[in-house]
């Protein structure tokens, strides 16, 4: 189990003075991770170059989604193979265990451990990941003890944000979600909660369309992405 990170250096004002409640995505936000997941994605399907690029590109282009729904998709639209329950538990059973040692090897993305332990506000998880798979894995970590819920692929992302903000008893806007992926940004407007983008592992933004973060060792500019969120003065810089 991880040593608590000592706090010590962060903003006491920092997101509170923002903020009610704080999510975040796990996979290129809590952990570096993605690039493990799409390796072990791609190890599934045995097929040639042309398919496997093809593979490649979709599971790309669709960060946050459940992986349920892209094995649907690689299998019918991709490899033109009839799909049922049984090939999904293969799929799913052989992804698991491909991911089981990976992840608990997986680098934090830097800083978030210090920022999460120094934060006073009442923090979750929202994942395409199963939950007790993400559980698991925080758990390893030592993160999973500072979060109230973590909210896996049984509950859209977008289900998540409102549950959060319903239960914070707040206004959605006072609540801020920190995603990596196009589909993560999609379900914080549709929750109509506040966006803040990390690129550590991937930029999947438009420049100026969302105020983004590295990771979270730079206080200035984390505290910039913060203000930008809450006020709608993009980009922050």
């Amino acid at each position: 189990m991880n040593a608590r990170p000592d706090p010590v250096g962060l903003d006491p004002v920092g997101p509170s003075h923002h903020f009610d409640a704080l999510v975040f995505d796990m996979d290129g936000v809590l952990l570096q991770s993605n690039h493990i997941k799409h390796d072990a994605m791609l190890a599934l399907f045995d097929v040639d170059a042309q398919k496997k690029v093809a593979i490649a590109q979709y599971n790309q282009a669709h960060g946050g989604v459940p992986r349920k729904q892209k094995f649907a998709h690689i299998w019918t639209c991709i490899l033109s193979r009839p799909y049922d329950a049984q090939v999904e538990r293969q799929l799913a059973g052989a992804y698991e265990r491909a991911l089981e040692e990976a992840l608990s090897a997986a680098p934090l993305v830097e800083g978030v451990d210090a920022f999460i332990a120094g934060s006073d506000l009442p923090c979750f998880v929202c994942t395409a990941a199963p939950e007790d798979e993400a559980s698991r894995v925080l758990a390893g970590r030592g993160l999973l003890a500072h979060f109230k819920v973590v909210y896996g692929g049984s509950t859209t992302k977008a289900q998540a944000l409102a549950q959060v903000a319903s239960g914070v008893g707040r206004a959605p806007e006072r609540v801020l979600f920190f995603g990596d992926s196009k589909a993560d940004l999609e379900a914080a407007r549709s929750a109509a909660v506040r966006f803040v983008g990390v690129t550590r592992e991937k930029v999947d933004f438009l420049v100026g369309s969302v105020p983004t973060i590295f990771n979270f060792e730079d206080r200035k500019l984390l505290d910039l992405a913060l203000h930008a969120a809450a006020t709608g003065s993009f980009p922050a810089k």
